[in-house]
C-alpha cells in the first residue's frame, strides 16, 4: 500500500515537474531575471586626499542600467552645512503594477535653497529588484546626499 501511494506521487511530481520549468522557460518576460542578476563584487578605491575640507567620501556602488550592472565609483562630495528640511508626507497611491517600485521623494539643494523633488513609481530592472533609498546622513564636517540604487 506504502509502495503504491509513493509510486503514485513519484509519478505526479515526474510528471509535473517538466511542464514548471517547460513554463518558466517559455514565458518570455524581461521580469523572470531575479536569479540571474546579482551584482558584481564591491570593489573600490579611495582617493588619499580630498579636494577640501568641506568634502566628504561616498563609497561607490553597483547600479542596474542600461540591462548591466554599472559600477558607479566612490566620490568625494561637498558637505552641506545646513541640515536638510524634515521630508514632506506624500501620498502614495496603488503602484502601476507589481513591476514597478516607489522612489521616494526628498529635499534637493544647497545651503538653504531647497526644493522638494517628489516620490514616484518606476518599473523594477527586474524580478525581485529592490531599490535601495537615497537619504541624508550627517557626517563631521555636514550632511551628505547618498544616492539611492537598485
Amino acid at each position: 500500500m506504502i509502495s503504491k501511494k509513493l509510486f503514485h506521487i513519484t509519478f505526479i511530481i515526474m510528471t509535473i515537474s517538466p511542464l514548471c520549468a517547460w513554463s518558466e522557460k517559455t514565458h518570455n518576460n524581461s521580469m523572470n531575471r531575479s536569479f540571474e542578476y546579482a551584482p558584481p563584487p564591491k570593489y573600490e578605491t579611495k582617493s588619499a586626499n580630498p579636494p577640501s575640507d568641506n568634502h566628504a567620501w561616498i563609497n561607490g556602488y553597483w547600479n542596474w542600467a542600461n540591462d548591466k550592472w554599472v559600477w558607479n565609483k566612490g566620490q568625494y562630495v561637498l558637505a552641506v552645512k545646513e541640515r536638510p528640511p524634515i521630508n514632506n508626507r506624500e501620498f502614495r497611491s496603488f503602484p502601476p503594477s507589481q513591476d514597478h517600485s516607489w522612489i521616494a521623494g526628498t529635499w534637493r539643494g544647497k545651503e538653504g535653497n531647497w526644493s522638494w523633488a517628489a516620490g514616484h513609481y518606476v518599473k523594477k530592472p527586474f524580478l525581485n529588484a529592490y531599490w535601495k533609498s537615497g537619504h541624508w546622513e550627517y557626517r563631521r564636517i555636514g550632511w551628505v546626499w547618498i544616492p539611492g540604487h537598485w
